[in-house]
């Protein structure tokens, strides 16, 4: 946490998931994992929640339980366990994803020393995939800076999500808006419209339910023949049905 300093533990489960009963009885309750656990904090949420735990679920495509996240304080994935394994295989697990996030952010350093325009690239599209918009959003600066101009809009869309992620949703807004127009200016209506819909994705996660209601069904009058409106759809009806996805 960003109080202590140390990771996010966090234990997805449902009460009628049976593994993860085992897990908790096995593993978590066991002396030697209370002591090696001391260097995190501990949380465990339910998936069935509809709050944070359905959440966490769904930002980070657990599919299955039972599902160790360890996150860093800003809800970056460090790392994830899934399924049961005896105490010292279940920390042997943990203690490899540790180490493949650390060469993960040496290499998020070496990318912004060398500059090189591969390396940003690769390296920030694994820290997106990870929910790590603070570092992935640098990384998309850096190739912004290299980008021609044709490839500015991509680039502009993929830092604003990057952004929304970190929580830095002013910041995102007006990515969204530079790039939309640029989109526009392209004649690229297609990304234009994914900008569009990323508006109500940072209204939503700000917390913003009325406005992200607002601008989802303000999308789809728009753009009724949209390649998006499938998935806008999908996202109005859950924000109707479920207001607490929004933070």
């Amino acid at each position: 946490s960003a109080k202590t300093g140390k990771p996010l533990l966090v234990d997805l489960y449902a009460d009628w998931c049976g593994w993860c009963k085992v897990l908790e009885r096995d593993v978590f309750s066991t002396q030697t994992f209370r002591d090696y656990a001391s260097k995190f904090v501990l949380l465990q949420v339910d998936v069935e929640d509809q709050g944070e735990g359905s959440r966490l679920q769904a930002r980070f495509g657990a599919a299955t339980l039972p599902t160790t996240l360890i996150l860093d304080h800003r809800l970056a994935k460090i790392g994830q366990v899934d399924g049961f394994a005896a105490t010292a295989a279940y920390i042997q697990k943990i203690e490899a994803e540790l180490a493949v996030h650390r060469d993960l952010l040496e290499r998020f350093d070496q990318a912004l020393a060398k500059k090189d325009r591969a390396r940003l690239q690769s390296v920030a599209t694994e820290l997106h995939g990870r929910s790590d918009g603070f570092r992935a959003a640098k990384l998309y600066a850096e190739l912004l800076a290299l980008a021609a101009a044709d490839a500015r809009p991509n680039l502009l869309y993929w830092r604003a999500d990057a952004l929304r992620l970190a929580g830095e949703w002013q910041q995102a807004q007006a990515e969204i808006e530079k790039g939309r127009q640029e989109a526009q200016g392209q004649k690229n209506e297609a990304l234009a419209e994914r900008f569009e819909f990323l508006g109500s994705l940072v209204s939503m996660d700000r917390g913003d339910c009325t406005g992200a209601k607002e601008q989802v069904q303000g999308f789809l009058d728009r753009y009724p023949k949209s390649q998006l409106r499938l998935t806008v759809r999908r996202a109005l009806s859950e924000l109707k049905q479920n207001p607490t996805l929004c933070s």
